[in-house]
């Protein structure tokens, strides 16, 4: 136990003990004890002062560690989101089946990864389309152009070779300089939100539009500078994006929207923030969609956009670019053979071989002269049923029914293949971001003889959701033969009119390739509206033969009825003669006995 202790000792007290005693010794202090005490004080602080110190650096060591760690782990984490952030914004470029879905993805990306308040994709959408006036007008064939003024005679002297080459250089020295891209006009062109962010789903949903304002057209006589100046004036005080547009610019920032006067708030009510817009062009480089970012407030923080974060956004509309490019490219190449037209053209020709005995709704000619045909022959049967014989109007009423019966194996067969058609059709229209112009006028109609209101069938991104397998099966079931929604037809009726042009029939197979789902209703639209009259003509000759039967079946009974009363007559005149002839015959009695006596 004693060696235990000794060692002890040896380790902890022997060398500051050694230490001091030295120090003691070679100080040699009037009292060694106290020195030695003093010493070893001093000792044990700075053991302690050092003890703390390396606690203290130990502990700044693993502060700096952690954070380091911490920093380490941040670095890694953003590296990560910002590898996820890049994937998925390069994922955008291949999502080539559905636009809206690409849309939709691109403002989630956004809203995820940069801190805005609100992202929305506006479509540069046609203001004309949806309209068949105005489709009608477009469509129409431009008057022939006045031959040109006769050129002047060429000199008799015949040009130098020298002269015609260097007018070729200078030519092809003009073409290189030409630029590369026509500047685009959107002058016609307006914007339609047609998705946004899920914290800001309003926008997508409303129906917003950023139209035009309308300017007055210049009469003739007026001030040429008032007319710069009013121009000038509505310049400034167009929307900024729609100035982009006409500037043929493919981005815009705004760091404070508040200080851009003409800036047009969606709510109209002025809010602090910034504002970006990047286009989404076609292989052509005409904007078709633009994808827009805010930071208005209270949604956003109301700061400006920083180049970093606007480069996530170009480069996010950039991904979407490639993928609209690519669906152009899919759609141009399934429009040079569509592969629903043979289906179309098999229809047209099985109507066209029941032509001699229904209406052919394929045809060109617009169709409310078809209708009228139909309803001057319905009349017809009724109108001469009395100059007609009972066999004429039997023969009629079977020749109305033979045509009713056709026109319904057409129409049967028109349902058979649109039935078939639906899911091409309802996929090919996930592509198309903007209205097809003739497909959208056929799938107005059908929706309004549907009985659906004007108003929900507008814009074009809310029209083709409601082109649905059920609301299709609900139009193919339509029996027009039996029923008919006067008020609804009419509401189609100018639609009807400017599909059944040459030019609608030509572009509809263009607009949707793999369906040809706007020829397709167009065919079934017209069909049942040659069955509903075919039905009224034969039900209107059906009711003149039966009229016709009517009338001489009662013709009949009273011929007989006279004749039999003309017989009773003639046999009563004839006993009533009788009679008096025997009378004649028989003189009274008192005569002949006074001739006997």
């Amino acid at each position: 136990m004693v060696f235990v202790d000794s060692e002890y000792l040896q380790q902890t007290v022997g060398p500051p003990l050694a230490g001091g005693c030295a120090a003691t010794a070679a100080a040699r202090p009037s009292d060694p004890v106290e020195h030695l005490a003093n010493w070893l004080l001093r000792y044990v602080s700075n053991l302690e002062a050092e003890e703390q110190l390396l606690k203290e650096s130990a502990a700044r060591k693993q502060l700096l560690e952690s954070k380091e760690a911490e920093r380490a782990a941040q670095k890694a984490a953003s590296e990560a989101a910002i590898t996820d952030r890049d994937a998925a914004i390069e994922a955008l470029s291949r999502r080539t089946d559905d636009v809206w879905q690409l849309w939709q993805l691109a403002v989630e990306l956004a809203v995820k990864h940069l801190p805005i308040g609100a992202a929305y994709v506006a479509a540069v959408a046609d203001s004309a389309a949806g309209d068949p006036a105005a489709f009608l007008k477009e469509m129409a064939p431009a008057e022939a152009a006045p031959p040109a003024e006769a050129e002047e005679e060429a000199p008799k002297e015949a040009e130098v070779e020298g002269e015609a080459d260097a007018a070729a250089a200078e030519a092809l020295e003009a073409a290189a300089a030409a630029p590369a891209a026509a500047k685009q006009d959107y002058s016609k062109q307006h914007l339609e939100y047609i998705v946004s962010s899920r914290n800001q789903a309003w926008i997508g949903t409303s129906g917003l539009k950023l139209q035009r304002p309308t300017t007055a057209v210049p009469a003739e006589g007026d001030d040429e500078e008032a007319v710069a100046a009013a121009a000038a004036t509505a310049a400034a005080s167009l929307a900024p994006t729609l100035r982009m547009l006409d500037d043929n610019k493919s981005s815009m920032h705004i760091p404070n929207v508040l200080y851009e006067p003409a800036t047009v708030f969606l709510k109209k009510f002025p809010k602090l923030g910034a504002y970006a817009a990047f286009g989404v062009a076609t292989p052509e480089g005409r904007l078709q969609a633009l994808i827009c970012a805010d930071t208005l407030i209270p949604a956003g923080s109301g700061r400006s956009l920083m180049q970093d974060d606007r480069d996530v956004l170009e480069a996010i509309a950039s991904s979407a670019t490639q993928a609209v490019q690519a669906m152009y490219e899919q759609h141009a190449a399934a429009a040079s053979e569509p592969a629903g037209l043979p289906l179309v053209k098999s229809l047209q020709q099985q109507i066209k071989d029941l032509q001699p005995t229904t209406a052919n709704p394929a045809e060109a000619s617009p169709p409310e002269d078809a209708v009228e045909d139909a309803g001057e022959e319905a009349a017809a049967p009724a109108a001469a049923a009395s100059g007609q014989t009972l066999d004429e109007l039997t023969t009629a009423a079977a020749s109305a029914q033979e045509r009713l019966s056709n026109a319904k194996i057409a129409l049967e067969a028109i349902r058979e293949v649109l039935a078939g058609c639906i899911g091409p059709a309802i996929s090919g229209m996930k592509t198309l971001m903007l209205a097809p112009k003739a497909t959208y006028l056929a799938c107005q109609a059908a929706l309004l003889v549907l009985g659906l209101p004007s108003s929900t069938i507008t814009p074009w991104h809310r029209c083709r959701l409601l082109i649905t397998n059920t609301t299709l099966q609900q139009l193919i079931a339509l029996d027009t033969a039996n029923a008919w929604d006067a008020d609804a037809w009419e509401a189609a009726d100018p639609f009807l009119k400017a599909v059944a042009t040459p030019a609608a029939q030509e572009l509809m197979p263009q607009e949707c390739p793999e369906s040809c789902i706007g020829s397709m209703l167009t065919l079934l639209l017209q069909q049942m509206q040659a069955v509903h009259f075919c039905a009224d003509a034969q039900r209107a000759a059906e009711a003149a033969r039966a009229a016709k039967q009517r009338a001489d079946e009662e013709a009949a009974a009273k011929a007989a009825a006279e004749a039999a009363a003309a017989a009773k007559a003639a046999e009563e005149a004839a006993a009533l003669e009788a009679a008096q002839a025997q009378e004649g015959a028989e003189p009274p009695a008192e005569e002949t006995g006074e001739e006997a006596e």
